[in-house]
């Protein structure tokens, strides 16, 4: 999942945010203090504090609550950081910060995309563990995972996620996702051979990149799963299980 966030670079951006936010209340008590106080009004009865805590570094499968706990707070958490900005805590300037990157819509849709592929990928790594798993069962959750990532790569589920995006985008007034400028190729290495490609819309611009994400995470599960390897181990587990076949590992 690494290798395939950099094929998406608005959602490696937005993980990043979550992290660096995770890290900012693990060392500010006024960031947590602001936070449980907003939250705690927003709510009515008795609830439990939630925390922002950051991402787990190496467990890519293991994000999803943590990604969704910013969804479902975005409005506090960006009133957190709007006091802590304007306050004299050690924390201002690394609220200021996080706050002009939460105040995008591309970090909204980034966070989108993110939790459509997390999801799936937890629901496999939670299919493959447990001690009666099999290796035929785990190649099973595998196919149905890879099944779902073709479902996912269709382009009115991505403009679903886009309107999504833009309805927060307009509910917490923040800065709406624009196209690119086209940077201009200096004369002197310009041949004009061909005409670059510049997306007129912000769906024409961001789709390509999440379906190569789709495509790349699809990828590196054949390439993990799919291998003469396993193939065996399947074999020898069909053996063990049925006593039958023996001759297909010779």
């Amino acid at each position: 999942m690494q290798a395939a966030a950099h094929k998406c670079s608005i959602m490696e951006d937005a993980l990043l945010y979550v992290q660096e936010l995770g890290n900012l209340f693990g060392q500010s008590l006024t960031c947590r203090t602001l936070f449980s106080d907003l939250t705690q009004h927003s709510i009515e009865g008795p609830t439990n504090v939630l925390k922002i805590k950051p991402l787990c570094p190496t467990r890519w499968t293991v994000r999803v609550k943590a990604v969704q706990k910013v969804m479902d707070n975005y409005e506090p958490i960006l009133e957190t950081q709007e006091q802590l900005s304007t306050s004299k805590s050690s924390g201002d300037m690394s609220a200021r910060g996080l706050l002009a990157h939460f105040q995008r819509g591309t970090t909204v849709l980034g966070l989108q995309i993110a939790l459509q592929i997390l999801q799936l990928l937890e629901c496999l790594n939670i299919a493959m563990q447990g001690r009666q798993k099999t290796i035929s069962g785990l190649l099973a959750a595998v196919k149905v995972a890879k099944s779902a990532i073709l479902k996912l790569r269709n382009d009115a589920l991505f403009n679903s996620l886009l309107d999504s995006t833009n309805h927060m985008t307009a509910k917490y007034h923040l800065n709406a996702i624009e196209v690119l400028r086209l940077r201009r190729i200096p004369k002197r290495i310009d041949d004009g051979a061909a005409e670059r490609f510049h997306a007129a819309t912000v769906g024409d611009y961001y789709l390509p990149q999440y379906f190569e994400l789709l495509d790349t995470v699809s990828v590196h599960l054949t390439q993990r799963f799919d291998q003469e390897g396993i193939q065996r181990y399947e074999k020898l587990e069909q053996v063990l299980l049925t006593g039958s076949g023996m001759d297909s590992i010779a």
